[in-house]
């Protein structure tokens, strides 16, 4: 753990080797291979790991969400939609999983589709400022002429400068 946030990760790595032939069936293991593939921008591989473990808790909000997040940057959007899915699916109450399939469908260019998600993340959590800031940048910006709104994007952004304090960009 030291190792990666230092980004030495070929020491990381030689340090989970050792772990692994000691102990290869520890969880942590995995998640923490997961992060230095991460570092390492191999998503794919991440997801992968990531996957595995959810074999052992199928229902983990968390990792499913990182495993989306994980597709999505390596763009395999359909397993990442499909765990977001899944979290939405349990729990429709959950904000977070909105506003990461949201991010998802922005990646894809899907403008229509994030909005209407990112407004559902709204109406469950109304100060998370990266979500205020998205849903008004993808409002203000959208190449979709139903889907821009100038006047809700301004809204959005400057709740999202109030909740910072105009302290984060």
């Amino acid at each position: 753990t030291v190792y990666l946030t230092q980004e030495k990760l070929e020491e990381a790595n030689a340090d989970l080797d050792a772990v692994q032939a000691i102990n290869p069936n520890l969880p942590q293991l995995y998640l923490l291979r997961a992060s230095v593939f991460e570092q390492q921008e191999d998503y794919l591989q991440a997801a992968k790991l990531i996957e595995a473990i959810l074999r052992f808790a199928p229902t983990d909000s968390r990792l499913r969400l990182r495993a989306a997040m994980d597709y999505s940057m390596a763009e395999d959007f359909d397993n990442a939609i499909k765990h977001s899915d899944f979290v939405i699916e349990r729990d429709a109450e959950n904000w977070l999983a909105y506003y990461s399939r949201a991010d998802i469908y922005l990646s894809m260019g899907e403008h229509s589709k994030a909005v209407k998600d990112y407004e559902r993340a709204f109406e469950l959590n109304q100060e998370y400022d990266n979500l205020l800031n998205n849903l008004a940048w993808t409002l203000a910006t959208s190449t979709d002429d139903d889907v821009r709104d100038g006047k809700r994007a301004v809204e959005l952004a400057l709740k999202a400068c109030e909740n910072t304090e105009y302290k984060t960009p």
